[in-house]
């Protein structure tokens, strides 16, 4: 993944894993069988796996030199109190509801973050190499 970075930019691996993770995510609320089981952690697998470290490296990029130290212990700060935090609202949610509907919420949150992406991050940070042709 960080050659596909270097050369095209984040925004080639941030849209798709976001998609893999998503659907990843709506094929584990639907399984009922071994078989959808395994193939949802191999899609999801594969979608987050390539977003945690592109996640991480837009953070350190997006700070000054003297200041990475600091992006990446906010990085993951952040990173542990969303899995605290949510963790604890989505096992209230599946005591009510069920996994089923949890695996599906989490669909839709993490189809979210290509919004919160979006607004936050691709409109500001065009890849000038692709932006003008240059490879």
């Amino acid at each position: 993944m960080g050659k596909i970075l270097d050369k095209y930019g984040e925004h080639v691996i941030v849209y798709p894993s976001i998609g893999a993770f998503t659907i990843g995510m709506l094929l584990l609320g639907l399984a009922h069988s071994p078989a959808l089981f395994l193939l949802s952690g191999l899609v999801c697998g594969l979608g987050y796996g390539a977003l945690l470290p592109c996640f991480q490296t837009i953070a350190v990029q997006a700070a000054n030199v003297h200041r990475r130290a600091v992006a990446i212990a906010t990085f993951f700060v952040l990173f542990d109190l969303g899995y605290g935090v949510g963790s604890y609202l989505l096992g209230v949610l599946a005591s009510s509801s069920g996994y089923s509907a949890v695996y599906m919420i989490s669909a839709i949150i993490v189809a979210f973050t290509a919004i919160i992406y979006f607004i936050l991050h691709h409109k500001r940070n065009v890849n000038p190499a692709i932006e003008h042709g240059v490879e």
